[in-house]
């Protein structure tokens, strides 16, 4: 009996590090987001670029590669419907908050150590606008996340918890597209014609694509898991009606983030702080505080 179980529990170990909701899945809804995006075409061609092997071994390849693992990592650790293994605390989260945040932060390396200014200076603006923008939305998330894991029952004031979804679909509006670097918040090619990609060949910037869209693909995800469970604990959908919320809310969101998609002018710096700090963190705590009022924790 003993050994039975520990077959069963490497088995759900094995699953959940592998397929759902671990790397395969991670890259699977990564590469997914790259076609809903940018495009089918556009996807073969980063697939055939990327298919030279070397290039997944240079510094550039093995750091992306280190942001691919990083972003499944964040998804394992996050209490999914139907998650293969039992479920766990809340400092798990926690993990999952590095593992999200280091793969953005990770792939900062090569543009830093690249060496020419104006790769820097393009890294540096895309950390300064990812940060900004990722601050409002782990509020979100980890709110989102203990309210609906708790053990309490919804109040009778509906109207709060209304309130707060609304407050929650605006601090996404407002902050995820600076939080992943998309449309007009994405890297200033004026100056830096390639990106922070720039300098990089064919197959090393095609892999740095991919791990892009992968971070990108996980970070949404997981807002919206941290959100949507909650509304359809109130409407009874159950664990495999989540998922589905899940995913075609995040079906919707990536085609909507593909309209943005080469999004010109370039927004200053000063906008992005307006839009982030000044706009979607005070949503973002508004909508907290909302929760924490229709909800007996």
């Amino acid at each position: 009996m003993t050994s039975a179980m520990t077959n069963i529990a490497s088995i759900d170990l094995a699953t959940a590090l592998l397929l759902y909701p671990g790397l395969l899945f991670t890259l699977g809804v990564g590469l997914l987001y790259a076609a809903l995006t940018q495009g089918p075409r556009h996807l073969a061609l980063l697939l055939r670029s990327a298919a030279n092997s070397a290039a997944w071994f240079s510094a550039e390849g093995l750091i992306n590669l280190v942001c691919i693992g990083l972003a499944g990592s964040g998804l394992l650790f996050l209490p999914w419907p139907l998650h293969p293994l039992p479920p766990a605390g809340a400092g798990t989260w926690l993990l999952a908050w590095g593992g999200l945040e280091g793969a953005f932060l990770v792939a900062l390396l090569p543009g830093l150590l690249a060496g020419a200014p104006h790769v820097v200076r393009a890294t540096i603006r895309e950390a300064q606008i990812g940060a900004a923008g990722r601050l409002p939305l782990w509020l979100t998330l980890f709110s989102g996340l203990l309210l609906q894991h708790s053990a309490g029952t919804p109040s009778t004031a509906p109207y709060l918890v209304a309130l707060a979804y609304g407050l929650i679909a605006l601090t996404l509006f407002f902050a995820l597209p600076a939080a992943v670097g998309w449309g007009t918040f994405a890297t200033e090619t004026n100056v830096t014609p390639g990106g922070t990609e720039q300098g990089l060949g064919h197959a090393a910037a095609a892999i740095a694509h991919i791990a892009r869209a992968t971070r990108t693909a996980a970070l949404l995800a997981a807002s919206l898991l941290a959100v949507l469970p909650l509304a359809s604990r109130g409407l009874n959908l159950g664990d495999s009606g989540s998922l589905l919320l899940v995913v075609g809310a995040w079906l919707a969101a990536s085609a909507l983030l593909g309209k943005l998609a080469n999004k010109k002018p370039r927004t200053p710096m000063p906008d992005v702080l307006v839009a982030c700090w000044w706009r979607a963190l005070p949503l973002a705590i508004a909508a907290t505080t909302c929760l924490i009022l229709a909800w007996e924790l």
